[in-house]
Parts: C-alpha cells; sequence; structure tokens
C-alpha cells in the first residue's frame, strides 16, 4: 500500500447544516484505530485534528507522515 497504514486511516463526516454554500464545513473526525472522535466547527481546523490524533495514536510527531 506504499506506505499507507490502517493505523493512520480516519473517517471525516460534515454536518448537513449551514453547508459549503454558507461558507461553514462542521463535522467530526474519526480515527478508524482508535475510535477517538473529535467535533470541528471550520475546514481550517481539520489539518490540526488529524495532527493532534496522530501524534496520540503513534506517540510520535506526526510530520513524518
Amino acid at each position: 500500500m506504499n506506505g499507507l497504514r490502517p493505523a493512520s486511516a480516519f473517517l471525516i463526516q460534515f454536518r448537513t447544516d449551514g453547508g459549503p454554500l454558507k461558507g461553514k464545513l462542521a463535522g467530526r473526525i474519526e480515527h478508524v484505530a482508535s475510535g477517538k472522535t473529535a467535533n470541528f466547527d471550520s475546514i481550517h481546523e481539520l489539518p490540526d485534528l488529524l495532527r493532534q490524533m496522530l501524534e496520540q495514536s503513534c506517540g510520535t510527531h506526526a510530520d513524518g507522515f
């Protein structure tokens, strides 16, 4: 899988209220391997949430992914 690991898999679910036409993409992110979830209120929050969840699950700095 070219370095892709199931431990690095995420599910991103977007809420239907608001939506891109109103300039808002909010929803929930789930780390598949651990089941940990986090909510986000803006698409701009996603990169930081991904990095935090990867660091927590791997116990390493996520820049290596």
